[in-house]
């Protein structure tokens, strides 16, 4: 086969990088082994040949070649290079008390009382023994004495090797459906676990060697920040380092969650405006210099910003995809910014293969891909626009919406959320971050000649975030925003190709009215795919019971065979962690419920009922039903008031019964017998739910006064199909009289991994086994799914984890 001059001269970067991610792509779903690619990748290129050789008029093109090389080294790398570890086996989510050993690698910024680096550890030890090896860890150090982690952070570099104690784990892993798997995603970054230093912990440097480029680049990225904090308010420092340098700890996460509800979260991410305007400066600066020398400079200034700036898939894409460009020109070269992109993105998976599994690459990519596809269709409508200011105000507008478009693949699949406002709030906040961006720069450069021409300058900057994030309250407020419940991976794909078949149709499109028919077929179309991609995990036409992971508390999710929802206590809430807005509402958002029908808390515990605060504040409630007879009447007046401000209707159920969608509620609230409790856990209420010939009763924690209550006055409704354990399986609970009048087919019990009151005790665990009762735990397996037909139940989800 004879490969001519101009074959190899038309080779083009889009399609040998496209080849090259679908060999990933492929790779990552059919689990390709290194050795099925290679052979394959040998058997074509032979079969090729073969064909050149033997059939002189069956001529195959070197391109077609070179892209099935390209695809099956993207199966290759990924195989052979990829980050994932697999975790020690000593490692769990639960946390272990160690002393660990290593060097340090990648030390971040330092905020306030905390700051985190990246340990390669090759001993630590732990209760149960002493372990060598390598493995690859998140390190965060926080304590309360600002002074000493100061220290430590001066102290500490790069290169160090260090003895640190902490709690380590291995991350906390997805336990609910939808959960975000911070375990997985550690894994895939290349970390077996994360160790957590805290007040009581220590840290020894044990050998003071370091690394000279992250020694600089830390002594640089420490500097802008202690000058941001210097010149500019907390706000607009916390999003100027993150815009600058990457470090996005110090923006607020509910202002992080108004950037992603408005669809502007793209912006907080370092990406080719900051390349941008780093370069403008440089040409500015050099002023006569001769461009050659300009773009020189320019050159090493973007490589020096990608040393401040970090290493991420955002970071890498702006500052390879900005180096190509500048060496292209050097060169006296023309090159395409398609190409450039392409070209990018195959250097940066060259060398971090599964960073194409990322949000970061896939939002960056998707986006840029997007406005330089789209940017000559643009052209095509407006150039003829005669109006600078219209048809400048109509390019933003555009590049916006598709933009938006091109990302929306991806922001419906991890958040889950269609933003209404994008297209304004994009319009308005990008140019804003550019500025934001441009006066940072000029407040740092002049802060570090005249300090009072720089917090002049910082307090520009201060005015400009405080109105950004105006903007982005408004535009991320609970109105703005549709839920995409379950997005897949398919609709993913398939909203992509709709998107190039929708620029393409465009493209070809001459008539104003008919483009302006074609979006909105467009608009209406993506919807549609939104809609057919909600969450399936709850049956229709059956009683669903989803017994939610909260740790150690209860929470269940019932959805009836009509449709209405029912939460049966909503978990506990503090200063440091809430259940309702950590667990719950990502949960409900993720199932697309939007308001709760009826919610029934058991009692007055904590771990029951602190929770809902937060799902009533935000409107997610219409009914409530809280305890008739208590020793909290603080607690009861309060919910009362909370749930008229929140527009919940409250009540106390009594003993009543109701009917929904063809399933009973049983409510057992015997005043009585709450009133002979001497315990929160005894005046408990029993629900019992009935759906054909199954039931699934719910129990509290109720111990054994309030079951012998139950006995006496509820003896002929007690059994039921599943038993929900009291008390996250305590010994003074679930005695053998009251098993032996459930007598359940399967019992649940939820409580915390590894908890401090040793839930669920062994003798509780004894009982159910004497009586031949399996047991589902949500400490061991996650969240547990059960669903009924009316005939027999099923386990949808036998907790998250399974191993």
């Amino acid at each position: 086969m004879k490969i001519k001059k101009n074959d190899l001269s038309s080779l083009n970067p889009v399609v040998l990088a496209s080849a090259f991610m679908l060999g990933e792509v492929a790779c990552w779903f059919f689990h390709f082994s290194s050795v099925i690619s290679f052979l394959s990748l040998t058997i074509l290129l032979i079969l090729a040949a073969l064909g050149s050789i033997f059939f002189k008029r069956v001529r195959v093109h070197p391109m077609i070649l070179i892209a099935i090389v390209f695809f099956s080294l993207g199966i290759l790398s990924l195989k052979l290079f990829d980050r994932k570890v697999t975790r020690p086996g000593f490692l769990s989510e639960a946390s272990v008390h160690a002393e660990v050993f290593g060097r340090v690698q990648n030390i971040g910024l330092l905020h306030a009382n905390k700051f985190g680096f990246e340990l390669v550890c090759d001993s630590l030890l732990i209760p149960e023994g002493k372990y060598t090896g390598i493995w690859h860890l998140k390190c965060t150090l926080q304590n309360p004495d600002t002074q000493k982690i100061s220290k430590i952070y001066s102290a500490i570099q790069s290169g160090n090797y260090i003895g640190v104690s902490g709690s380590l784990s291995t991350g906390n892993r997805s336990r609910n459906p939808g959960e975000f798997d911070y375990a997985e995603y550690l894994n895939q970054q290349g970390f077996s676990g994360v160790l957590r230093y805290g007040p009581k912990d220590s840290l020894v440097i044990l050998s003071t060697e370091k690394d000279i480029l992250p020694f600089a680049g830390k002594a640089i990225r420490s500097a802008i920040a202690h000058k941001a904090d210097l010149l500019m308010n907390a706000e607009a420092a916390g999003l100027v380092k993150g815009l600058l340098l990457g470090d996005r700890t110090g923006i607020d996460r509910e202002v992080q969650k108004e950037f992603v509800n408005a669809g502007v979260a793209h912006v907080l991410a370092v990406s080719g405006l900051n390349v941008a305007f780093v370069g403008y400066l440089v040409v500015l600066l050099l002023g006569r210099f001769s461009m050659r020398t300009k773009y020189l400079c320019m050159l090493f200034t973007i490589l020096a910003f990608w040393l401040i700036a970090g290493n991420s898939p955002p970071v890498n894409r702006a500052v390879i995809m900005g180096a190509m460009l500048v060496i292209n020109v050097l060169l006296g070269r023309q090159v395409q910014p398609m190409s450039a992109l392409f070209s990018t993105a195959f250097v940066s998976l060259v060398f971090a293969p599964s960073d194409l599994f990322t949000p970061s690459f896939q939002l960056s990519f998707a986006g840029v891909f997007a406005l330089l596809y789209a940017y000559p269709v643009m052209q095509q409508y407006t150039g003829k626009i005669k109006k600078v200011w219209l048809r400048k105000g109509i390019n933003i507008l555009f590049l916006t919406f598709v933009a938006q478009l091109g990302t929306m693949p991806f922001t419906n699949y991890y958040f889950g959320k269609v933003s209404l406002t994008a297209l304004l709030a994009n319009a308005l906040v990008v140019p804003g971050i550019s500025f934001v961006i441009g006066g940072a720069i000029m407040s740092l450069i002049a802060g570090s000649i005249f300090m009072q021409l720089g917090a002049l300058a910082g307090d520009g900057v201060n005015l400009l975030v405080r109105l950004i994030y105006w903007i982005t309250n408004i535009a991320g407020g609970s109105y703005s925003w549709l839920v995409v419940s379950g997005f897949s991976v398919f609709a993913a794909i398939i909203s992509l190709v709709f998107f190039i078949v929708y620029i393409e149709v465009v493209r070809r499109c001459r008539n104003t009215i008919a483009f302006v028919i074609i979006t909105l077929l467009c608009v209406g179309v993506l919807q549609c795919i939104n809609i057919n991609s909600q969450n399936g995990i709850f049956k229709k036409g059956k009683l669903s019971v989803l017994f939610v992971d909260v740790g150690q508390g209860d929470a269940s999710l019932v959805k009836m065979p009509n449709g209405v929802t029912m939460l049966i206590d909503a978990g506990n809430a503090s200063s440091r962690y809430d259940t309702g807005k950590e667990k719950l509402l990502p949960l409900l958002d993720y199932l697309g419920i939007q308001k709760i029908d009826h919610v029934i808390i058991t009692h007055y515990d904590a771990d029951h009922y602190k929770g809902i605060a937060a799902l009533l504040n935000t409107g997610r409630i219409r009914n409530m039903h809280i305890p008739p007879a208590d020793t909290k009447p603080d607690v009861d007046s309060l919910l009362r008031a909370l749930s008229k401000a929140c527009g919940a209707h409250c009540t106390s159920p009594h003993d009543r019964i109701w009917r929904i969608g063809g399933a009973r509620i049983y409510f057992m609230a015997n005043e009585a017998g709450c009133a002979t409790g001497k315990t929160l856990n005894d005046k408990s209420i029993a629900v019992k739910i009935v759906y054909g010939s199954t039931s699934f009763f719910f129990t509290g924690d109720a111990q054994k006064v309030r079951e012998e209550n139950w006995l006496k006055f509820y003896s002929p409704l007690l059994h039921a199909t599943i038993l929900k354990v009291a008390h996250h399986g305590s010994k003074y609970g679930t005695c053998d009289a009251f098993l032996n009048a459930v007598s359940p087919q399967l019992a649940v019990i939820s409580c915390g991994l590894k908890n401090v009151y040793s839930h669920p005790h062994p003798e509780l665990l004894h009982r159910l086994q004497e009586h031949n009762i399996p047991v589902e735990r949500t400490d061991l397996r996650g969240a547990v799914l059960l669903t009924s037909d009316g005939e027999k139940v099923a386990k949808e989800l036998g907790g998250m984890n399974n191993e």
